[in-house]
């Protein structure tokens, strides 16, 4: 068959996907790229800022537009009709991530934000990251199920198991 198309270009649309970590493609456009529903995507909007997202299908689109969660579309600079260039991404896991939440969107908050913020958005879910990102998480308090507020984070920095004969010291 044909080549698979590293890179497309496609245009940002209006709407919000429920996960912050998802793009949706038609599925001709992930056929186009190579992809399977769930696989990596780096997008990358303005000033070359990047953010890695799972690609899904969704078959409303047109194929070449991607549908983007709000805090992606902050992450790279994009706004609906803009451009966004896509390509397929291969991550390597991350063993350990450092977050931190922005005081502005603590205020007044006495509960523990790891616990109730962060583990939950996190534990058990595909999460790419991405150095210089922000994330915004729910934070659910002991009042009702509803989120009472957002606390956004910035991933500072990742760190990763060293290759096979990449030498590095346990410090």
């Amino acid at each position: 068959g044909l080549p698979h198309l590293t890179r497309q270009r496609m245009f940002v649309v209006a709407g919000n996907t429920n996960d912050a970590s998802i793009c949706e493609l038609s599925e001709a456009m992930l056929a186009v790229m190579g992809l399977q529903p769930g696989e990596h995507i780096q997008v990358r909007g303005r000033k070359q800022r990047k953010v890695t997202c799972i690609a899904m299908c969704n078959d409303t689109l047109a194929d070449d537009e991607v549908r983007m969660s709000i805090s992606a579309r902050k992450n790279t600079g994009l706004a609906v009709k803009d451009v966004a260039i896509l390509s397929h991404i291969s991550l390597q896991e991350a063993r350990r991530a450092l977050l931190l939440p922005f005081a502005s969107t603590l205020a007044g908050y006495d509960g523990d934000i790891f616990d109730d913020a962060l583990k939950p958005f996190l534990a058990n879910n595909d999460r790419p990251l991405t150095v210089g990102e922000l994330i915004e998480t729910p934070c659910n308090l002991e009042s009702g199920d509803r989120p009472s507020r957002n606390i956004v984070w910035k991933v500072v920095e990742l760190d990763f198991e060293p290759s096979e004969g990449e030498s590095g010291a346990n410090q």
